[in-house]
Parts: C-alpha cells; sequence; structure tokens
C-alpha cells in the first residue's frame, strides 16, 4: 500500500479513536491550528488564557498567593534555581489540579548543561502538548504517520543496547546517535531509503553529522527529506549542507522539557529567528541586569509564562536563553525572536570583562569549513580561550586558517585575548546526547 494512504489511515483511525473518547485532544489540536494560523479570534483566546492562569495562579499556588499581582508585570521572573530552592511553593497534588486523571507525569531535564529539574505535568498539558507537537509538524507537511526518522542515543532515549528499531505501528525508525562512526553513518544513510524515511529529527550536531557524510560521498536521498533540528541551534553551516548540499528541507523547533514546543524557524531559514508558538504561552524578552522589557535590537532574557500546565504554573519563568525580541504585538507581546544565542551561562566574557555572545561570533573559517567536523570554542579564564577542532579524515591542521581564526576572536574579545588552538579525536557528549558548541569554564568572581 502506497505510504501516503497509508498514513491517511492511519491517521482517520486515531483522530476517530479520540472522538469515540470524547474528542478532547482533536478539541485542543484544532485550537492550536488556529492559534498558529493567527485566525479571528485567536487573540482573545491567548489573552483568556492569560487571565485564567494568573488567576488560577493568585488562588491555589502558594508563591503566588505571597507573590502575585493583578496583572502579569506584577508578578516576579522566576527561574530553575528559585524553584528547586522550595519547589513546594510551586507544585501543587494531584488532588488539587482541575481534571487530573490518575498521578501526575514526573517529567526530567538531564542537566547536562546545569542542574537537573524534576517537574510535575498535569493530564491536559500532556495532552495539549501532543496535539501541538501534530499541528506544529503539520507545518512543514509532516503528518503524523508517514514515515520518520529519529535520531537520539538509544541508551539514553530508549534504554537500549539496539543500534536502530523500526516501530510499524507508529511508522518510526529509531536510530541511534552515539558514537557516529563511518560505518554507523553509512547505515543510517542506507536506512533513509530502505524504509522510505520522509522526514528526519534529531539533534542539530546528529543532522550535522549525517549531512557532512552524504555531502561527502556524493549521496543524495531518493526522495527529498525535511530535517527536523530540535535541542541546539542550527548552524548556518548545517543549514547550507541540507539544503544546497542534499536538496533538502530543514527547520529548528524551539523547545524546551518545562514548557514545550515554542517556536520553530522558517523552512530552510536561518535557524537563530524563530516564529514563536502562542497557543500555549505568552512570550516576554527582558533587560539581561532587569526585569524591563528589552529595548528593539537589544540582547535579552526569553522569559514564558505557559497558560496550560496547573500542577506547576510557569509564571514569567525565566528559560535562561538569550534573544532579541523579534515583532511585537499592539500589547508589547513579543510574537518572534531574532538572533536566539543559546543559554545566558554560556555567554562569554571580553578581557575588559563586558559580556559576547561567542555563539553568533565564531569564526566562519572554523564553523564554515568543510574539512571541520566538529568544534567547541572555550573560554578557560579571564582572558583564556581554547578552540578544539576535529577533523574529517584525511584532513590536516594546515586546513585550519588559525591565525585568521585568533584575529576574528581578538577582534570580538580582546586584542590581549590568549586563544590557543587544539586538535582533537572527538568532542565529548553531554548526558543529553548533545555536543556543547560554546563552553564557559570560567566564572568571575562577584
Amino acid at each position: 500500500m502506497n505510504v501516503v494512504l497509508r498514513a491517511w489511515i492511519r491517521r482517520n483511525l486515531f483522530w476517530f479513536g479520540d472522538v469515540l473518547r470524547g474528542g478532547a485532544l482533536l478539541k485542543d489540536y484544532r485550537q492550536i491550528s488556529r492559534v498558529l494560523r493567527d485566525e479571528p479570534g485567536t487573540r482573545e483566546i491567548r489573552r483568556r488564557m492569560l487571565a485564567d492562569v494568573l488567576a488560577y495562579a493568585r488562588e491555589n499556588v502558594p508563591f503566588y498567593r505571597k507573590h502575585g499581582g493583578a496583572a502579569l508585570s506584577d508578578f516576579p521572573v522566576v527561574d530553575k534555581p528559585s524553584i528547586l530552592a522550595d519547589p513546594d511553593a510551586f507544585i501543587l497534588p494531584a488532588s488539587r489540579v482541575p481534571g487530573q486523571k490518575g498521578p501526575l507525569h514526573i517529567q526530567s531535564t538531564s542537566g547536562s548543561t546545569g542542574t537537573p529539574f524534576k517537574f510535575p505535568l498535569d493530564t491536559r498539558c500532556r495532552r495539549r502538548r501532543l496535539a501541538t507537537l501534530k499541528a506544529v509538524n503539520e507545518l512543514v507537511g509532516f503528518h503524523s504517520h508517514l514515515p520518520l526518522m529519529q535520531l537520539r542515543s538509544f541508551a539514553l532515549g530508549w534504554q537500549s543496547d539496539a543500534t536502530m528499531v523500526w516501530v510499524p505501528d507508529q511508522c518510526i525508525l529509531r536510530a541511534d546517535n552515539s558514537n557516529l562512526t563511518e560505518e554507523k553513518l553509512a547505515g543510517i544513510v542506507r536506512a533513509l531509503d530502505d524504509y522510505d524515511i520522509r522526514f528526519v529529527r534529531g539533534y542539530m550536531t546528529t543532522i550535522g553529522s549525517v549531512a557532512d557524510y552524504m555531502v561527502r560521498h556524493g549521496l543524495r536521498p531518493r526522495r527529498r527529506l525535511t530535517f527536523i533540528s530540535v535541542g541546539e541551534l542550527l548552524q548556518e553551516r548545517v543549514r547550507a549542507q541540507v539544503v544546497d548540499g542534499l536538496g533538502c528541507g530543514i527547520v529548528s523547533q524551539y523547545a524546551n522539557e518545562e514548557s514545550g514546543l515554542l517556536g520553530q524557524s522558517a523552512l530552510n531559514g536561518p535557524g537563530g529567528d524563530i516564529e514563536l508558538f502562542r497557543a500555549n504561552c505568552r512570550f516576554e524578552v527582558l533587560k539581561l541586569d532587569s526585569d524591563e522589557p528589552a529595548g528593539d535590537g537589544e540582547l535579552g532574557r526569553v522569559v514564558v509564562t505557559d497558560y496550560i500546565n496547573r500542577a506547576m504554573p510557569l509564571i514569567r519563568y525565566d528559560l535562561g536563553d538569550l534573544a532579541v525580541a523579534g515583532r511585537r504585538a499592539d500589547d508589547g507581546e513579543v510574537l518572534s525572536l531574532r538572533n536566539l544565542a543559546g543559554r545566558r551561562n554560556d555567554l562569554f566574557y571580553r578581557t575588559d570583562g563586558s559580556v559576547v555572545d561567542m555563539l553568533n561570533n565564531a569564526p566562519y573559517c572554523i564553523y564554515g569549513n568543510l574539512k571541520v567536523r566538529q568544534w567547541q570554542i572555550v573560554q578557560r579564564a579571564a582572558r583564556e580561550y581554547v578552540v578544539r577542532v576535529n577533523l574529517q579524515e584525511g584532513a590536516t591542521e594546515a586546513a585550519v586558517d588559525c591565525r585568521k581564526a585568533e584575529m576574528q576572536m581578538r577582534a570580538v574579545l580582546g586584542e590581549d585575548a590568549d586563544i590557543r588552538f587544539e586538535f582533537v579525536s572527538e568532542l565529548p557528549v553531554l548526558s543529553s546526547g548533545k555536543r556543547r558548541l560554546i563552553l564557559q569554564e570560567y566564572r568571575p568572581a562577584r
């Protein structure tokens, strides 16, 4: 049977089953789809959801009983450390969560880039996240039950020592992304055609390794694929390899464990420019040193208010990410982000003590160099920086213009910066399966 027809049948059987159970998921999916299209009336829906969660938090959550206010701006900005310091002040038991069925689901972050964080999701929040995933994927043509390859660490994600598993009822091929040898990459690439894959979802660095392998070997998939990059900021080199080298499409999805899917880049567009999904959250970009809105063109902190999760309402939650506000609504609501720069803890210090977003200032002769397989820039001390480079097989150190890279970095960090280059055989993988491009090891005395 044609894979598109098979997917259509399975998709409609899924929705029919949901309707028989009351249609709650379908209702959420339709509302989210309307908001994504910014249809008439959806702004009022979002305003009502914001008012509802603020009222709920003031009435039910101990922390917000003390610190909540009438308007969103009256609420304090909170972050992961402030919640971990007194979690009982933010979390409600299942018996007090409206519409909860059974125990709360405990979600957790890996802590690979900071402190591990465990938090509850209620029944509706989990349902809403599934509906959001389905609606958002359809923006790039990915309808559920079309053949999908998921690239993820088997040991971490699925507690398995296998390297590839086909899940027929979901039409998902799970492929292990740990220790990506040439042999393993060759197997992944063969599977794209063998399983008639249409979409590939994985970390940006993993997608980059697959695309790089295909470009180096002059390979193209039989069908035009769409890659969905998650978990890491999409780099220009990877975007260009997928679009120009493979003739495929790619988007970068912005998400976290606490709030789910937050936004997405335009198809084949820059990975740092994100259209925000406003069906579940309200977004702000605040100044680095105060809780005032960042100005036009000013790098600031991304802060979200979650409309949905009643087990632990997150009001003005600082994600730890940095970006410039893009489009804004008349009431100041941030609708899109520009120059998404990653974590605040990854900011580098120049030699004069000022801060700089090094991710968006990395030398092109490093990140755009096809002879470079992996790279990482580290700040070790106030004036000490290290550039780690893992070269493609057969490439020599002469493939990297270290003098040019050093000059470009000095122009950003300071002329007295001590910059060293290390050529390594591999860059370490974090517990989440990601590889850090920017690593801040220096913490100045306060």
